[in-house]
């Protein structure tokens, strides 16, 4: 586990209540970065999702950095999230984002939808590491 995910698991279990939760999700991806919006294109959107997702990435020291934007302000909160332990993470590993923010108390924003969605996303950036 790495440093980010174990900070972000401190933080959500302050935190009772599923919508404090989602309150502090949508709080702490307003200090992310995101796509400008000229980088939000069809070449880089993820296809499969209800709300619109784009998804690039680059090389920084020798790591794969993903960033990410959406049409969908709670989407984009969980992309944050998502990004950030990607980015941060064993990029040699399979992560299962959906067990992590159920872990994380996000149940009731992780609908079957979204898991599709996330299966998606997650499907993307392993194609990308080839994973």
């Amino acid at each position: 586990m790495n440093d980010f995910l174990n900070d972000i698991q401190t933080q959500f279990n302050q935190v009772n209540g599923f919508e404090n939760k989602y309150m502090l999700l949508l709080k702490l991806a307003k200090t992310g970065s995101f796509l400008a919006k000229e980088q939000c294109i069809e070449k880089n959107e993820v296809g499969g999702c209800e709300a619109k997702v784009w998804l690039c990435a680059s090389q920084k020291e020798g790591k794969t950095h993903f960033v990410v934007s959406s049409d969908a302000r709670l989407i984009k909160s969980i992309l944050w999230l998502i990004v950030n332990i990607a980015n941060q993470s064993d990029q040699t590993k399979k992560i299962d984002y959906v067990s992590i923010l159920l872990g994380l108390g996000l149940g009731n924003v992780v609908s079957q939808s979204r898991q599709n969605g996330i299966l998606k996303i997650q499907q993307k950036i392993e194609r990308i590491l080839v994973l």
